[in-house]
């Protein structure tokens, strides 16, 4: 993963303009809006222009779409005019930041535990209760395997 990107997406985590959720990237129950730890990313890829955000109504999940040139899309060999993500990182996002997975899987062994429970990747930990601020903290000493 591309450090400065890392660096700041571990800002972000730990800034507590998040509440954190799980599940999916993005969510609107009970009024409020929470988001997945790769949600978050996605957030920051909406900031850059690279990702495009659509919050539904109450009780749906945020549904993101990458923002690319027809003539990107072609040299990339992307088949589809929108590609839409709920759950994981669009292909676009993940390939601005520099990651290996789009669930935030870990390549070379490493691991992100929590009370002796080991999860391959991010969205997983998160959805298993790891803390923002202790995933933004993985993501700084690890970023290079992600």
């Amino acid at each position: 993963m591309k450090r400065e990107i890392a660096e700041a997406w571990a800002a972000n985590l730990r800034s507590g303009e998040y509440i954190q959720g799980g599940g999916c990237l993005s969510d609107y129950s009970g009024g409020v809006i929470t988001h997945c730890c790769l949600g978050v990313l996605m957030d920051m890829a909406v900031e850059e222009g690279i990702a495009t955000k659509k919050m539904p109504s109450l009780g749906y999940n945020a549904v993101y779409t990458s923002n690319y040139s027809e003539e990107y899309r072609e040299s990339a060999g992307i088949l589809s005019l929108r590609e839409e993500r709920t759950g994981t990182l669009t292909e676009t996002v993940r390939e601005w930041a520099g990651m290996f997975s789009p669930s935030g899987a870990v390549r070379d062994g490493v691991i992100v535990g929590k009370d002796g429970y080991t999860y391959r990747g991010l969205a997983n930990a998160n959805d298993n209760g790891v803390s923002f601020a202790e995933i933004a903290d993985f993501i700084e000493k690890n970023y290079q395997n992600l």
